[in-house]
């Protein structure tokens, strides 16, 4: 084999190396941003969930109604703040509160594969992409479920994280 051939082989080889590890590192750098988005909107619904949930506890105070309304009020300035879709959700998918007002006391039915019911059911954050007509890239979601003081599920935060996986991204 000539010199001029080895050269070429070789110079292949290295730049082959090269297009697999920034293959490789590129994957890894999403799959970074992915969790690092996930976690952090787990902890904001987990946050979202216990003031739900203490609200929920000692609705007694006040009516039902008044209590609702109060939640409605805090996901739409939540939502105008942040310029995130967020739905709560009662143990039977019953929307207390949501950014779409007309949807609050209709049934959760958007997660094709049943994820926030799941969630409920066994208190494990799951993440889903809903596609919807409001929608049409479809937008990452995370159910985390709210529980009382005494570890009884009672409903689900249902929070995206779109924004925050751009921003890991970037």
């Amino acid at each position: 084999m000539k010199i001029s051939q080895k050269l070429i082989s070789g110079i292949l080889g290295m730049a082959t190396l090269s297009v697999i590890i920034g293959a490789i590192s590129a994957h890894q750098q999403l799959k970074i941003a992915k969790y690092l988005a996930q976690q952090e909107a787990e902890e904001v619904a987990g946050l979202l969930g216990y003031f739900v949930s203490h609200e929920l506890e000692y609705h007694e105070m006040r009516s039902r109604d008044e209590m609702l309304a109060q939640l409605q009020e805090h996901v739409q300035a939540l939502h105008k703040q942040h310029q995130r879709d967020l739905e709560i959700v009662d143990r039977n998918k019953i929307i207390l509160a949501d950014v779409v007002a007309e949807d609050i006391g209709t049934r959760l039915d958007r997660d094709r594969n049943n994820e926030v019911g799941k969630t409920i059911h066994d208190g494990i954050p799951r993440t889903y992409i809903e596609d919807s007509p409001e929608y049409p890239d479809g937008i990452q979601l995370i159910a985390v479920a709210f529980k009382t003081r005494n570890e009884e599920t009672i409903g689900a935060v249902i929070l995206e994280y779109t924004p925050l996986y751009k921003t890991a991204l970037a």
